[in-house]
């Protein structure tokens, strides 16, 4: 059992020294870090990347804790924080995942996040996306307006393009069986005969939620987010996502700062080495978070 000190205010919410389970809805479940009690202050909302996260940013047996890392390390510098599970871990916790989830069901529940916290009276919200979250941060800021956004190895390319270019780079080979794969999606929102090479990629499960998710472009999304605080932050040793897709984020932004990290990898570790010590971290819950990173974020929502 976690100890917290708990403060009853006037509003009937409650606030915690360390953290407390919150249910958004039926789907949705987070911890809450609360350790500045005045609602003006910033409230950081973190949203995973792809695949079936949870809250602290792991993926089943792949131990990363880079998410709990990273709102802790603010909880240190006195700034609160939400993080929550991806849907997919609720549905996996129940043995029953639908073939029907949209990349816009993700959008919504953080919608439905910064929806609660308004609610309870917070003014000051901010969201981090990390990876697929940073779309989704992005896409959600459009719907409900928020004091900032600030993207951690985010795209500037639609799904298709990026996937094609992260197992062509492995792969060159399925590059043509790549694009005449993501051609029928966008066509028919399913693929009628799977490459046998790209099976673990599109699933029957996975085809129409990468055919969802490649209908959005980030450039378009930015461009509509004229009145919100970009903070782009991007490690220079990150395998999935190179530095360029950063800065393209940083020119089309019409408010924006970029954040170039040396040798930060995608789990925000310092990689001094080769590609399997990157690797590594991914599962290594120890090894500890870029210091620059939480740094930036700290100054940037409290300036």
């Amino acid at each position: 059992m976690r100890a917290t000190i708990i403060f009853i205010l006037s509003t009937s919410f409650l606030f915690c020294q360390e953290v407390k389970e919150i249910e958004i809805d039926s789907i949705i479940k987070g911890d809450l870090s609360l350790v500045n009690s005045n609602k003006n202050s910033p409230l950081l909302i973190l949203t995973q990347g792809s695949g079936p996260t949870n809250r602290n940013g792991n993926q089943g047996m792949m131990i990363s804790n880079h998410s709990k890392l990273l709102t802790d390390s603010l909880k240190n510098r006195g700034i609160n924080s939400f993080r929550y599970d991806k849907r997919t871990i609720h549905y996996i916790n129940r043995k029953n995942i639908p073939n029907n989830i949209k990349f816009n069901d993700f959008v919504l529940d953080l919608v439905n996040v910064i929806r609660y916290f308004k609610k309870h009276g917070f003014t000051n919200i901010h969201l981090i996306g990390h990876s697929q979250g940073s779309l989704v941060s992005l896409k959600a800021a459009e719907i409900e307006p928020v004091n900032s956004v600030i993207s951690i190895a985010g795209t500037s390319r639609t799904i298709d393009l990026v996937l094609t270019e992260q197992i062509t780079a492995q792969y060159p080979s399925l590059k043509s069986a790549l694009k005449k794969s993501f051609k029928e999606l966008r066509e028919n929102d399913t693929i009628l005969k799977v490459n046998p090479f790209l099976k673990s990629v599109f699933t029957p499960q996975n085809q129409k939620f990468i055919s969802s998710w490649a209908k959005v472009d980030p450039a378009e999304v930015l461009k509509k987010l004229d009145e919100t605080s970009i903070l782009v932050i991007q490690g220079t040793k990150d395998l999935q996502i190179p530095v360029e897709d950063a800065k393209k984020i940083d020119s089309i932004a019409k408010n924006s700062k970029l954040v170039e990290i040396k040798n930060m990898n995608h789990v925000f570790r310092i990689i001094e080495g080769n590609r399997s010590e990157n690797l590594a971290s991914y599962s290594n819950p120890k090894q500890a978070i870029s210091s620059e990173m939480v740094k930036a974020i700290s100054s940037f929502v409290r300036q």
